[in-house]
């Protein structure tokens, strides 16, 4: 179980390097220049859905606590890096930014709540969720 955690660290800390040089630049700079908020709106809808999978409303009981708990933090992660992009964009880029993330996060809870209200059997929600 402690290798399953360091490999997923070790993937989640591999995959957020790049993000951290990204807006280290961003930040020394104080401009985006030619970055765009389209890869990281979407790293964060992959950690929703993610989280989403791993919940127990998708999969029975907690055996996916890991995939939830990990893609948690690539919330918490991607949350930060859109709020420093909308920091320092341009008023422009700040709108494409906010409604790119506005439509993805009406697209999530559009799904989870089709699940909630209308699947109320667990082997359809899993076979179709994945």
């Amino acid at each position: 179980m402690i290798r399953i955690y360091f490999i997923c660290y070790l993937c989640l800390s591999m995959c957020s390097e790049n993000h951290r040089l990204t807006f280290r630049r961003v930040i020394k700079k104080g401009s985006v220049e030619e970055f765009s908020c389209v890869p990281y709106i979407l790293a964060l809808f992959n950690c929703l859905l993610y989280t989403w999978y791993g919940l127990p409303v998708v999969s029975s009981g907690w055996e996916n606590s890991t995939v939830s708990s990990i893609n948690g933090l690539g919330i918490l992660l991607e949350i930060a890096f859109i709020s420093i992009y909308t920091w320092f964009a341009p008023r422009e880029r700040k709108a494409i930014c906010v409604a790119n993330g506005a439509t993805r996060s009406c697209i999530l809870c559009a799904d989870s709540n089709f699940f909630k209200l209308s699947v109320s059997y667990a082997r359809f929600t899993q076979s179709f969720c994945g």
